[in-house]
């Protein structure tokens, strides 16, 4: 299953592809988010990915992050982590 973004409104799309060919072949594109996720985090496509698109998955990483990091010392699990008894934070 391959899930495209058509430009320039990049709506998902869904299809199905063939098995036969590697997934090389069909996404021969790599993006790298070296720090994403306390880990890295590479996005094979199969068509290079824009400026404006990288951009756009860089906010939703950060987002990501901000909330659910345990790393961040400004997200919001580290802050209820520091909460007394787990409480609410305060922001």
């Amino acid at each position: 299953m391959l899930v495209e973004f058509d430009a320039p409104n990049e709506r998902a799309s869904i299809r199905i592809m063939d098995a036969s060919v590697s997934l090389v072949q069909r996404m021969p594109y790599t993006t790298a988010f070296p720090k994403a996720l306390g880990t890295g985090l590479l996005v094979s496509t199969a068509r290079p990915v824009s400026t404006d698109l990288r951009a756009k998955m860089e906010r939703l990483i950060d987002g990501y992050e901000h909330v659910l990091s345990r790393f961040r010392t400004d997200s919001l699990v580290t802050r209820i982590g520091n909460a007394e008894h787990g409480g609410r934070p305060t922001v």
